[in-house]
C-alpha cells in the first residue's frame, strides 16, 4: 500500500498549522507586550508624581504581628517615619 501522498498531505498540513500558530502567537504577543507598555509607562508617571510613601501608604508607620501574634507597629524603613516618599524611585 503506498500511502506517500497522504503522509505528505498530513505533513503538509501540520507545517500549516505550526505556521499559523507562530502568527497567532506573535499577534498576541504583540498585544499584550503593548498594553504592558502602556501600563508600565502609566505606573512610571504615577510614581513620579506620587509623594506619600509606597511601603506605608502615608502613615509612617507599619503593622507587623510580633512573636505573640499582638500587632504592633515600628518606623517605616522606606520613608524613615516621614510619610513622603524617597526621591529616587524605580520600577
Amino acid at each position: 500500500m503506498n500511502l506517500v501522498k497522504v503522509i505528505n498531505l498530513i505533513k503538509a498540513d501540520i507545517n500549516k498549522l505550526e505556521n499559523e500558530r507562530k502568527k497567532q502567537i506573535e499577534i498576541i504577543n504583540k498585544q499584550f507586550d503593548e498594553k504592558i507598555e502602556k501600563l508600565t509607562i502609566a505606573l512610571q508617571v504615577n510614581m513620579d508624581l506620587n509623594t506619600i510613601c509606597i511601603k506605608c501608604e502615608g502613615k509612617g508607620r507599619i503593622s507587623y504581628l510580633d512573636a505573640a501574634g499582638d500587632t504592633d507597629h515600628k518606623v517605616c524603613d522606606r520613608c524613615n517615619g516621614t510619610k513622603l516618599e524617597p526621591k529616587e524611585q524605580t520600577l
